[in-house]
């Protein structure tokens, strides 16, 4: 099944691929899910939420074709594949989604995989103490594929025979020749991803080369590391929101009109959307970094007993909250601004997008601020919320919402006596 799906995914292509992704879905979820009965591995409770992420992304490319996010989608659905994998595999250090996800991407990614890349053949040409059923795999495997030419010729020789047959299937060379390079691409990246996949899940499940990374470690080695006290990172992060304070006070006017949907003086909507918006989007996210650098580097944690984690000193969550509140600002002014452009040019991805990942960064930001004063897993919460967004946009036919929306703008405009 790594095989025939790895075939059927089609790195090349990124659309135009209809059933196959969603039969790869599928049968490599059902086999993976045996694999694991069989080893007597019960799945992660986060999978089945992963598996519903693949499945319905899946079978966007049956239903809908958005072109305008067929890189993005393919890419996220690669990924929530190997994802799924890790999660019902138990092969997340935590078992879950949470604080060590960079040491889980190490893992799923590189690791595990790259370094089991050979258990595929091992295990096609062996079966445990019994080499005699993997000599007969193996015969069975070389059979195959030196009766594929001899299959190719009688099959030539039937369509040649008969002109019913033929007609009936003599499009599947015909198929073949036509697309000849994209078939040869699939064999290829089924030859490189077949065992890269069988690698991940005979690694977690074997738990060859899969424990690097232990939560213990890991700890110890974060508790070692939080040497900065938290007084001497207080005068930076009181700087840095006196800037953001400042800036937008000399802004004040700027930003307030923003939020009301005004169009400043001087300004075209056009202008007006693109200044300094993506420079507010790289400022959420370096502001979203430094929150995460507080809170694992800052956060004292005994390595002793327990492991219990001490909390940061008040002044120091207010501080960060401070930090939060002005992203989330600056953040929404960004929103706005380029809600007021769409509705004044119309709606394209490359516009709609950047607004709606701008919406998640606010949506992680006061998951964090909560995370202050309540107990919870913001990466985990974060990552389920993207990954559902993603596979909504992939189901609901993109193009055809933005399509329709410029349509209708175009209409009123007309009737309202306006030009475009």
């Amino acid at each position: 099944v790594s095989y025939i799906g790895a075939a059927a995914l089609g790195i090349f292509r990124a659309e135009g691929m209809g059933w196959g992704v969603f039969l790869f879905a599928l049968l490599y979820a059902a086999a993976f899910i045996v694999y694991l009965k069989k080893t007597g591995i019960a799945p992660g409770r986060d999978s089945w939420f992963w598996l519903a992420v693949i499945l319905v992304d899946a079978s966007s490319y049956i239903f809908v074709n958005n072109a305008s996010i067929a890189r993005f989608n393919a890419l996220f659905l690669r990924l929530s594949v190997v994802y799924f994998t890790a999660h019902a595999g138990m092969m997340l250090i935590e078992k879950k989604t949470g604080r060590f996800l960079p040491y889980d991407a190490v893992n799923i990614l590189f690791r595990i995989p790259l370094k089991n890349m050979t258990a595929q053949a091992r295990t096609f040409a062996s079966d445990g103490k019994n080499k005699e059923n993997g000599h007969r795999r193996l015969s069975l495997f070389l059979g195959l594929v030196l009766s594929i030419p001899v299959i190719v010729a009688v099959f030539s020789l039937l369509c040649s025979a008969d002109d019913n047959f033929s007609e009936l299937f003599g499009m599947i060379p015909q198929y073949f020749s036509d697309n000849i390079g994209a078939c040869i691409g699939s064999l290829l990246c089924a030859c490189i991803l077949g065992p890269y996949l069988y690698g991940l899940m005979y690694g977690g499940v074997h738990k060859r080369y899969s424990d690097s990374f232990t939560a213990e470690k890991l700890t110890q080695r974060a508790a070692r590391a939080a040497r900065i006290e938290p007084e001497g990172i207080c005068p930076a992060l009181i700087l840095i929101c006196i800037m953001y304070i400042v800036f937008i006070c000399m802004q004040g006017n700027y930003y307030i009109a923003s939020l009301k949907g005004i169009l400043p003086k001087d300004f075209t909507f056009s202008s007006y959307a693109r200044q300094g918006f993506f420079e507010l989007l790289w400022l959420c996210v370096l502001n979203l970094a430094i929150i995460i650098f507080a809170d694992l580097f800052l956060r004292k944690k005994s390595i002793s007993g327990e492991n219990e984690e001490k909390r940061l000193p008040r002044w120091m969550d207010i501080l960060l909250i401070v930090l939060i509140v002005l992203t989330v600002f600056l953040a929404a002014t960004g929103i706005v601004k380029m809600i007021m452009y769409i509705a004044a040019y119309g709606m394209t991805a490359r516009r709609l997008l950047p607004a709606l990942f701008m919406i998640w960064i606010c949506f992680v930001l006061i998951l964090t601020a909560v995370s202050r004063f309540t107990k919870i897993n913001v990466v985990r919460t974060s990552m389920a919320g993207f990954a559902a967004g993603m596979a909504l946009l992939s189901i609901v036919n993109l193009d055809g919402i933005i399509a329709t929306y410029n349509i209708q703008r175009y209409v009123n405009m007309y009737y309202a006596g306006e030009t475009c």
